[in-house]
């Protein structure tokens, strides 16, 4: 990694949770369409089996609030 990457990152991290994601999520937005695809397909799957999970029971939900404010600590 390159000195300005590095100090990039560095200050990346001292960011909050959610700015975290936001920042991921932008950057591999920036990677090949291609490849952008199957990144999505994953998600997808993963946010089916996590819907089929709790509609099973296997999986409990919290409030949306409570997540964001853990995050943020």
């Amino acid at each position: 990694m390159t000195a300005s990457a590095q100090a990039i990152l560095n200050e990346a991290l001292k960011l909050p949770p959610i700015d975290k994601a936001s920042m991921i999520e932008e950057l591999i937005s920036s990677f090949d369409l291609d490849k952008r695809s199957l990144i999505d397909k994953a998600w997808a799957d993963e946010s089916e089996s996590r819907v089929d999970a709790y509609d099973s029971g296997l999986l409990k939900a919290r409030p949306f609030d409570d997540v964001i404010r853990e995050l943020n600590k």
